[in-house]
């Protein structure tokens, strides 16, 4: 992955369960952009456009978020996290993706995502 670079950011994301069971992670800002909160029926179709299958339920979660884009392309992974700190995530990324660094050992989830199950309860 020499080609795509790191990106580690601090936000709120939706973590979607969808029709087929797997999930999938939104973020927030690219939801709603910095409007405020919306109910759970407007969530759930504002959601739609950005996943692969029909959406069964969600949750938000808030921490360190990583992921490797490509600069000037689409080309990115999906969002990995949220982890308590911005190296955990980026360690988190590499343990995902295949990228070795000695610098992101430190891999500690946030509380909040730590005994979710699914299906989760909507916000």
């Amino acid at each position: 992955m020499s080609f795509m670079s790191l990106q580690v950011v601090r936000a709120s994301a939706y973590v979607v369960t969808l029709a087929d069971g797997s999930e999938q992670v939104v973020m927030c800002e690219d939801v709603w952009g910095d409007t405020g909160p919306h109910s759970r029926g407007a969530t759930m179709a504002a959601l739609a456009p950005y996943v692969t299958s029909d959406v069964m339920s969600y949750t938000v979660a808030c921490g360190y978020w990583a992921r490797y884009s490509a600069a000037g392309y689409l080309d990115c992974t999906p969002w990995v996290g949220p982890y308590l700190r911005a190296e955990g995530a980026a360690g988190g990324a590499a343990e995902q993706y295949g990228e070795e660094d000695d610098e992101c050992a430190d891999t500690e989830r946030s509380p909040q995502w730590e005994g979710s199950t699914a299906p989760r309860a909507g916000a």
